[in-house]
């Protein structure tokens, strides 16, 4: 157990409002950590002075506890891996150094484990695979966390040295921890802004192939086991009970903040017609900083094309590049740029660009700050969205936008909230690349159709995605202020996303 020093007990003794996050600046890496920030940064001296932000960290060991923009923040080591997350992530380190405690006293801790009764034959199951073949993405076990976690009795123990009267978790593994350490808080708070609470699957993708989901049956099972048999039906078993878990978990929240209206239709299918779901979308970001990220830089001459976003197969960078090969070769004045990380689809990426001779069409930035970020969008035609996945939200046309650059995608989940199509930029089809191609091939042979759209792919976003639509309503939310009604209204977005349908 992690002891809270004097000094932060002291610092933490009168804050009345919790928010767990996964991560926190300096510490973050997402767009979702920055968000919240910038929406708690911009809330007056009072709110901020009684509001404490939590996360968990495997570097950390012991309590970290800084201010930033007047914001009291309170880092914790994190857990162990599980099975062992009845220990620190460092302690279980330390551990493990010792040979005997590697080779055989480690397997203590899951055997006590394995005793308990609850899930008793979904508990044995997830050791079995956990140490035969895996399923991809590994065994699924949000059902076995409970109050012996390390991180929830850290988390206790924080809550009961405050005055914590509204607990804000912020995203689905937060969301988990708050509702089992944080049962005696009356209020709460959860923000949703990925598609785990509707996807039990590792990576939420909504997909089994290249099919779309619509009700969930599992059917990510087989496939996940690479064959039918007993390991997969222990692995459905599992699906079934961390989709149970974790719709029983946000359903214990009083609110529920969603980024899209996307999000808020699937969420409302989880917790039914009555729950109190508010769409906040996401921030732009800070919009004077953006401007002064901007000014100056122009469009290349070169027809750069720019790739913003991780690489995985979720985001479609791949399969992209494979589809439009034969269109590459055939243009070799065109150049994708990428910019993100994830070097396995990046391997991957070069050695396909390699034995299709490729390489001069492909570039990759890899990760980038937000400075060299901007001066990419100003400087390509206009942004690619490949994805093949319901993105849950989509922020990278809300920075294009800023950009003053249109963007091209498929019309997938709240993309299509933040692409306005034939004004801000193009949506086609899902999975249909000829479409995709076409617009690019369009949208680089027109300058003045280029300048159109990013020029309302800017007022939309000045209009609908700076502070005072985004912030400011997450903090009514966050204090009460929000009506019902206001909630109500927020849900009633339309259901179309053209085209395609594919939301």
């Amino acid at each position: 157990m992690i002891l809270l020093t004097p000094e932060v007990r002291n610092a933490i003794a009168n804050k009345e409002i919790v928010v767990l996050s996964d991560r926190y600046p300096p510490k973050s890496f997402g767009g979702a950590e920055v968000s919240l920030h910038n929406a708690l940064g911009a809330a007056d001296e009072s709110f901020r002075s009684s509001v404490l932000v939590v996360f968990f960290d495997p570097e950390f060991t012991a309590p970290h506890l800084y201010s930033l923009a007047g914001i009291t923040i309170l880092g914790l080591p994190d857990a162990a891996a599980w099975p062992f997350n009845s220990l620190s992530h460092h302690r279980h380190s330390y551990r493990l150094k010792n040979p005997i405690y590697k080779k055989v006293l480690k397997y203590a801790i899951p055997a006590k484990d394995l005793l308990k009764p609850k899930y008793l034959a979904a508990r044995a199951g997830a050791f079995f695979l956990e140490l035969s073949a895996k399923p991809s993405g590994g065994v699924q076990h949000d059902f076995l966390v409970d109050e012996s976690d390390f991180r929830a009795v850290c988390l206790k123990a924080v809550l009961q040295a405050t005055k914590c009267r509204k607990l804000v978790a912020d995203n689905t593994r937060s969301i988990m921890l708050g509702a089992i350490a944080g049962r005696h808080i009356s209020e709460k708070v959860a923000i949703v802004r990925d598609n785990r609470f509707n996807c039990a699957r590792h990576n939420q993708t909504m997909m089994v192939g290249e099919n779309f989901c619509g009700a969930c049956s599992f059917s990510c099972a087989p496939v996940d086991c690479k064959r039918p048999g007993f390991r997969e039906k222990i692995h459905r078993m599992h699906l079934e009970l961390v989709q149970r878990t974790r719709s029983q978990a946000l359903a214990s929240y009083n609110d529920v903040i969603v980024t899209s209206h996307f999000l808020a239709r699937n969420i409302r299918r989880v917790l039914g017609t009555n729950a109190n779901i508010h769409r906040v979308p996401n921030p732009a970001g800070d919009f004077e900083e953006i401007m002064d990220y901007c000014r100056g830089v122009a469009e290349a001459p070169r027809n750069d094309i720019l790739v913003v976003g991780m690489l995985n197969e979720a985001k479609g960078q791949l399969q992209f590049v494979k589809q439009a090969a034969k269109w590459l070769a055939a243009n070799p004045h065109v150049r994708i740029t990428f910019a993100g990380r994830g070097d396995r689809i990046k391997r991957s990426i070069e050695e396909f660009t390699k034995k299709n001779n490729l390489q001069k069409s492909i570039k990759f930035a890899n990760y980038v700050g937000r400075r060299d970020l901007f001066t990419l969008m100003k400087t390509s035609k206009f942004v690619l969205i490949p994805v093949r996945w319901k993105e849950p939200f989509g922020r990278v046309p809300l920075e294009a936008g800023l950009a003053r650059k249109a963007v091209v995608s498929f019309a997938v989940g709240g993309i299509c909230e933040t692409i306005i199509d034939g004004k801000t930029g193009v949506l086609v089809e899902p999975g249909n690349y000829r479409s995709l191609i076409e617009a690019c091939e369009a949208l680089l042979g027109d300058g003045g159709l280029r300048q159109e759209l990013g020029a309302n792919a800017f007022k939309h976003i000045v209009e609908n995605y700076l502070h005072d639509n985004t912030g400011v309503p997450f903090l009514n939310v966050i204090s009460g202020k929000s009506t019902g009604k206001q909630g109500r209204m927020m849900q009633s977005d339309s259901d179309a996303c053209r085209p395609g349908q594919a939301a």
